[in-house]
C-alpha cells in the first residue's frame, strides 16, 4: 500500500489483520498491497495509538483531536466516540476487552468498552503528562509511562500507585508488561529497560543510537520488539 504520507502506527493482530494509522486522509493500495482494514477519517487531528481488541472483533483508537474512537474491525464503521479535554496520547484494551484505558494529559482514565462510560481516574501526583499506558495480563494492575521519566504501576481495585520506577530519559514513550506480568519493559530516551514488576529491580538495559518510540514483549518466546 503506497500512502500520500508518513504512516505513524502500524497494529498486528494475530490472525493476521494489518491495521495501519497515517497522516495522511487518503490512502492508495496498489495490486496485492490492498489492506484488509481501513478506518477512514472519523478523526480531524493525528491518529496517535492504535490497538484491536484481545478478540479483534473492535479497533481502539486515540488522537490529537482529543478523541478516542471504537470501531468495528470487519466493517470498519465507527462504534462510538469519547471527546476529553485534551489529546489522546495512548489507549489500550484490558485482556478481557470489557474495559480500555487512555491516557489524556495528566490522568489515565479507564472506560467501558461497550459504552465509553468512565470507569476511574488516575491523577499524576505531579502533573506530568501520560504517554503510554498498559494493562497488566491479569487485568488488575496497570502501567503509565510519562513526561517525567517515571513508569508508575498501579492498583486498578484499591486506585492508588504501587510503584514509581524511574528511567533514564525525560520521556517515556512506551510501557508494557512481559505475558506472565513478571516483568515491565519502557522505552527510556535511547534504550529499553526491563524491571521486575514486583520489586521494581532492573533486569537488563538495551542501547539504541537514537529515539526508542517502541518496545513489546513476544506473547510466544522469551524476546521482544523495538522501534525508533
Amino acid at each position: 500500500m503506497r500512502l500520500c504520507t508518513i504512516v505513524s502506527l502500524v497494529w498486528w493482530w494475530t490472525t493476521g489483520t494489518i491495521v495501519t494509522a497515517a497522516d495522511a486522509e487518503k490512502a492508495h493500495p496498489q495490486g496485492n498491497d490492498r489492506p484488509q482494514l481501513v478506518v477512514r477519517a472519523g478523526h480531524s487531528g493525528r491518529v496517535k495509538t492504535v490497538h484491536f481488541s484481545p478478540d479483534g472483533k473492535q479497533v481502539l483508537t486515540g488522537s490529537e483531536d482529543n478523541t478516542a474512537r471504537v470501531w468495528d474491525a470487519t466493517s470498519g464503521q465507527e462504534l462510538f466516540t469519547v471527546t476529553f479535554p485534551e489529546s489522546v496520547q495512548a489507549a489500550a484494551f484490558s485482556p478481557d476487552g470489557k474495559q480500555f484505558l487512555v491516557g489524556v494529559g495528566t490522568t489515565a482514565e479507564i472506560r467501558d468498552a461497550s459504552s465509553g462510560k468512565r470507569l476511574l481516574v488516575l491523577q499524576h501526583a505531579n502533573f506530568s503528562y501520560v504517554l503510554s499506558v498498559a494493562f497488566s495480563p491479569d487485568g488488575k494492575q496497570i502501567l503509565t509511562g510519562s513526561s517525567d521519566g517515571i513508569v508508575r504501576r498501579w492498583s486498578i481495585s484499591t486506585a492508588r500507585e504501587l510503584a514509581a520506577i524511574r528511567g533514564n530519559a525525560q520521556r517515556i514513550e512506551s510501557v508494557c508488561f512481559s505475558p506472565d506480568g513478571k516483568g515491565i519493559m519502557a522505552a527510556c530516551g535511547k534504550s529499553v529497560r526491563i524491571w521486575d514488576s514486583v520489586t521494581s529491580k532492573e533486569r537488563s538495559t538495551l542501547a539504541h543510537t537514537d529515539l526508542v518510540r517502541t518496545a513489546c514483549f513476544s506473547t510466544m518466546a522469551p524476546i521482544f520488539l523495538q522501534c525508533r
